[in-house]
């Protein structure tokens, strides 16, 4: 729909984050660590839960309100786009939908919130998860492992802003995709389960 990133043959608007944000942060490791984790409470967002495009809760953990509330300024919001920015994970990036509990981040998940009318979370997100920003982001690591990035960095990295209606056309089209590839994953389950099911009853002679 856009054309190639790096040549933006159809001309689009290029913002830098830092233009097109009200935030560019990231949270911090309670002192205590995981001694500090509960099994209800605020969900403590790491990047082990940033994964490509897909905010995964599986294996969240858990803070104390009065720890969450000490860290109000990194709490996150839903629409907020997630990307983090050290370690071996460092660019994998999401954006949040509407939680039922709030949230924060550590120190390894920067948030980056577009201001509205600017750009769509789930567009920034898909956008920097492509080849292009991947290389990009890879381009500006720092320090002697090249695994860091900070947040003046972040700043200034161009996105392409084509129109918000053209935007919400193509995340229109990524969730037709996704619920596809959904369906297919059920159906490819049920027939593992049938196929399991004939292999015991064909073992046990009863075909």
């Amino acid at each position: 729909m856009f054309g190639d990133t790096a040549g933006n043959p159809h001309h689009w608007d290029i913002e830098a984050i830092g233009t097109l944000t009200e935030k560019v942060g990231s949270g911090i490791t309670p002192r205590g660590g995981k001694s500090v984790y509960v099994d209800d409470g605020p969900l403590f967002i790491r990047s082990q839960n940033v994964q490509m495009n897909q905010l995964d809760l599986s294996d969240v953990a858990h803070i104390p309100w009065d720890i969450h509330e000490s860290m109000s300024s990194t709490k996150v919001l839903a629409g907020d786009v997630l990307l983090n920015i050290t370690g071996a994970s460092i660019g994998r990036v999401t954006w949040v939908p509407q939680l039922d509990v709030e949230a924060n981040v550590n120190q390894h998940v920067c948030i980056i919130r577009l201001k509205p009318h600017t750009a769509l979370p789930e567009f920034g997100s898909l956008q920097l998860s492509t080849p292009y920003f991947q290389n990009v982001i890879d381009s500006l690591q720092t320090g002697s492992s090249r695994q860091g990035l900070n947040f003046s960095q972040i700043r200034r990295i161009d996105l392409l802003v084509p129109p918000l209606p053209l935007q919400s056309q193509f995340v229109s089209r990524v969730r037709e995709i996704g619920g596809l590839k959904s369906s297919q994953f059920d159906s490819q389950l049920n027939m593992n389960e049938l196929k399991a099911s004939l292999l015991q009853r064909a073992f046990r002679g009863e075909l």
